[in-house]
């Protein structure tokens, strides 16, 4: 008896479905795709992959089939750019024909099924290079745009909801779904969130409080009348209003430095501009001749380039050997400078070096004093040697490089008021923070700044603490590069946004020798603590008339204060 009715999916073995009627069907090697193995096919795939989707391979054996699909955005691609979508590979033995399986994706977004035919017979082994020679029709394979929302989360959320996702509400809240002009764009479906007020309880004439009153606090919905009390809300700053969380976002440059009013609400702004900015050291005249700037053969700037010759010093170069006191500074020691209220009396950046101001200080900071501190006590010693306590206001802060731009360059500020590197103790609390990426994380004291007139050159010595290496070490910078004068120490404990102790002693050694010892100590954890010595030849430290400073290369460094003390041999 003949068939009268053939079934849709026995039909589609009969003709090229779910191939495109213009593929040519014919793999690589020209051999013709059966078109009973392929029954029935669906795929969607993200639209950014390609426009275009083909049967990449077929393979059918005794005891296997398999189909590869791909993607690529132009129909006379050479197969270079297809991207491949999705894939099946089953066992053919336990195969059912005509049942839908689901295809494995291979990329995101992508996925489909696929039905194989009558294959009783077929043995295939083809692979399909370009759309033209098996091109998928449009009903079997098409493209989508994902939608703009992939998930639902809460702010701040590490992972949302995906898939469906049923939004509910509670009264008085309500989801309505709304059209909505964003950015001169009309949305049709839009998911607006509201506040609804609920039947009023009518209690004589008099209803209930509205539901936006009881959402908009003691304000109520007039914050304008300035009716919400002591301290009223800030509307606007200088026109600019609240975002939508009520949060107005200063943003200080230039010479600012901004610090909260405690207990009370309040900003203090300061400008850290002091007197020390008023001369840089390259406008004063050298102490030990008394010349100008204009009258020195040499510039008196930083110069740390590799353009400069460092060579050896000369072993019969000869020096005063005695320390400096033929010259005359003002300075009384001990002498303390802590930085608060931004200032920093007598320290000089040096060149292009940037320092500036921060609120903040080390806990263990030192009263600055006329003379030496009283043991266990606050307080310091006035000149007749009784305790003094008297309070000063000032607003805590440290002195370092806070700018962006510091923490791209070496910065040097030297302390101009004492000319004389023998005989002193140097003494600061210092604190490395993380700064901008790519930034570096050190910070230290230099001794005996000076110009090399022989080599014409700058020369100093460096106590380095190197947070990000967790090292601390005495260096010399010979024009050209620092050199380590004596094995570092290795000091793991070293972290970021801790306070740090560093003491700097310097005086004569025994054999014509300059003996340096640095000591560090933690603040915050006391179980850091290193000390170095190192001895340096009067001939390459002398003359002692260079200047001390503070240091910090493409670090952002806090100094908390730097206290200044003679000392005995």
């Amino acid at each position: 008896m003949g068939i009268r009715n053939v079934h849709w999916s026995n039909q589609n073995e009969l003709i090229g479905y779910p191939l495109d009627d213009a593929a040519s069907r014919t793999d690589d090697a020209g051999q013709l795709l059966p078109s009973s193995i392929l029954q029935d096919l669906r795929v969607r795939w993200p639209a950014a992959l390609g426009r275009f989707a083909f049967v990449s391979a077929v393979t059918v054996t005794s005891r296997i089939v398999t189909v590869l699909l791909s993607v690529t955005d132009s129909l006379t691609s050479d197969g270079q750019s297809a991207k491949l979508i999705a894939g099946l590979s089953l066992d053919r033995r336990g195969l059912e024909q005509g049942r839908t399986y689901p295809l494995e994706a291979f990329v995101p977004g992508a996925g489909g099924y696929i039905a194989i035919g009558s294959i009783e017979e077929i043995t295939f082994f083809g692979k399909f290079r370009t759309p033209q020679q098996s091109l998928l029709s449009l009903r079997a394979a098409r493209a989508y745009r994902p939608s703009p929302v992939s998930a639902v989360r809460l702010l701040g959320a590490e992972t949302g909801l995906t898939g469906l996702v049923d939004l509910t509400a509670t009264a008085p809240l309500q989801l309505v779904k709304a059209s909505r002009t964003i950015n001169g764009t009309v949305y049709d479906n839009v998911i607006v969130l509201k506040l609804v007020q609920p039947a009023a309880a009518v209690q004589g004439a008099v209803a209930t409080q509205s539901i936006f009153a009881t959402f908009g606090g003691k304000c109520s919905e007039r914050v304008n009348a300035k009716s919400c009390g002591d301290p009223a809300p800030i509307l606007s700053v200088n026109g600019v209003t609240p975002d939508c969380d009520g949060v107005i976002t200063l943003d200080f440059r230039g010479c600012a430095v901004a610090g909260k009013v405690v207990p009370v609400c309040g900003l203090v702004i300061d400008c850290d501009a002091g007197l020390s900015n008023t001369c840089q050291a390259d406008a004063l005249p050298r102490l030990s001749d008394g010349k100008l700037p204009s009258e020195l053969e040499t510039p008196s700037a930083l110069r740390l380039g590799a353009d400069i010759y460092a060579g050896p010093v000369p072993a019969d170069a000869e020096y005063d050997y005695g320390i400096s006191e033929s010259f005359t500074t003002s300075l009384s020691l001990p002498y303390c400078e802590t930085f608060d209220s931004s200032t920093a009396v007598g320290f000089s950046p040096v060149g292009d070096s940037l320092f500036g101001f921060a609120a903040d200080d080390s806990p263990a900071e030192d009263s600055c004093c006329s003379g030496p501190p009283v043991p266990d006590t606050p307080c310091c010693q006035d000149v007749d040697g009784q305790p003094n306590s008297e309070q000063v206001f000032e607003i805590d802060c440290s002195y370092g490089t806070v700018a962006r731009e510091a923490q791209t360059r070496t910065n040097i500020s030297v302390f101009v008021a004492d000319i004389q590197s023998h005989f002193r103790k140097y003494t600061t609390d210092l604190k490395v923070e993380p700064g901008y990426p790519g930034s570096r994380q050190n910070g230290g004291i230099v001794i005996n700044y000076r110009w090399n007139e022989t080599y014409k050159i700058y020369e100093f010595w460096l106590v380095l603490l190197n947070v990000e290496a967790g090292s601390f070490g005495i260096y010399f910078f010979n024009g050209v590069s620092l050199v380590l004068q004596s094995p570092s120490v290795i000091i793991p404990e070293l972290r970021a946004n801790d306070w740090y102790r560093l003491i700097v002693t310097v005086l004569l050694g025994e054999g014509n020798n300059t003996k340096i010892t640095a000591t560090l100590r933690g603040i915050y954890d006391p179980g850091v603590e290193a000390t170095l010595t190192t001895s340096v030849r009067n001939a390459l430290f002398m003359p002692d008339q260079g200047q001390v400073g503070l240091y910090a290369s493409r670090s952002r460094t806090l100094f908390s204060f730097f206290r200044i003390e003679e000392v005995a041999e």
